[in-house]
């Protein structure tokens, strides 16, 4: 099973990097997908659309999937990440390749919210700055750094623009069970989460995490405990019983 992750405005695959482990079992294999403009990809230019973004990737979403045709795939996407892999199933889906086993989408209300979100891009460096910090999305640190911020502004603000410009075509539903998580302090609201299940064929499931929009940073175990459940439940739990899961 080929996990397939995305990760949310201003951050890389790296927030992935540490998440194999804690699987405990290799009949799943997480793959951190890199955006263009970070990382690895930093050179390359960012994108400000949604649109622009999904037919730039599409071509390497599939690459991916072709190098072993016969495992499944999921994705997981947390935040801008999760509207990321929601179009990516859909575009998918237009050039006739199968849907994923499931979707998971972490700590994002459903495309219909999307207007309700406050527009951040459109505010002066200060303010912007005042707000991501105010949000948990930046350190102490990364405020007080303008090395940090000269690197790392760029990115966040494009792809802040590309979240506040997204407007998704509601009448196309995914084929897929959704999986979608939820922080318990995110100041995005539960209702705002359970509208996923309109833009579903299949079942959609909706689990609390303790926290606020970044609980993916600390509570990570918790996610992947979740994720490995629903892929492998009998797997996951003979891992878990001898120690092997990295829940220590």
């Amino acid at each position: 099973m080929k996990l397939i992750c995305f990760a949310y405005a201003g951050g890389s695959s790296a927030i992935y990097f540490g998440w194999q482990p804690h699987f405990g079992t290799d009949a799943i294999t997480v793959f951190p997908f890199e955006l263009p403009g970070r990382g690895a990809r930093m050179g390359e230019a960012l994108h400000t659309s949604m649109e622009s973004l999904i037919n730039h990737i599409v071509p390497e979403v599939i690459d991916l999937l072709e190098r072993r045709p016969d495992d499944p795939y999921c994705f997981f996407g947390h935040s801008m990440g999760g509207l990321i892999a929601f179009e990516l199933t859909k575009k998918l889906a237009e050039a006739g390749y199968s849907s994923p086993e499931r979707l998971f989408i972490s700590a994002k209300g459903s495309p219909c919210t999307n207007h309700l979100i406050e527009r951040y891009s459109v505010l002066n460096e200060a303010d912007f700055l005042q707000k991501l910090h105010k949000d948990g999305g930046v350190t102490d640190e990364f405020v007080h750094s303008d090395y940090l911020q000269e690197t790392f502004m760029p990115i966040i603000r494009a792809d802040y623009r590309l979240i506040e410009t997204y407007e998704a075509d509601l009448s196309v539903k995914v084929d897929c069970p959704l999986t979608v998580f939820y922080g318990t302090e995110d100041k995005i609201s539960r209702d705002e989460v359970m509208l996923w299940a309109n833009y579903t064929n299949a079942s959609a499931s909706f689990i609390a995490i303790d926290g606020g929009h970044f609980y993916i940073w600390d509570r990570y175990p918790e996610l992947i405990r979740c994720i490995g459940d629903q892929l492998l439940p009998e797997t996951m739990s003979a891992a878990q019983s001898t120690g092997s899961s990295g829940q220590h």
